[in-house]
């Protein structure tokens, strides 16, 4: 079984620390937050994610789920 840090209170770190505090607690990886204030938003989504995704790589860590506030209104075509 695998298990995966929900990020929330993480929302002030770096996208390095925060992948390196969720490796040294023993997580598998983190589940990615696509929200306003957090590393990752729909504002930087674009130029972020790639960088989010590396970070966990490097720390040998895997991204295996997103939680976002996206719905129909704002996905653009």
């Amino acid at each position: 079984m695998k298990h995966y840090l929900f990020p929330k209170f993480f929302a002030d770190l770096s996208i390095d620390a925060m992948m390196e505090k969720c490796a040294a607690m023993g997580f598998d990886g983190p589940t990615l937050l696509i929200r306003d204030g957090h590393q990752v938003s729909l504002g930087n989504i674009r130029e972020t994610l790639p960088l989010y995704m590396k970070t966990a790589e490097k720390n040998g860590l895997e991204v295996r789920y997103a939680q976002t506030d996206i719905t129909m209104e704002n996905v653009q075509n």
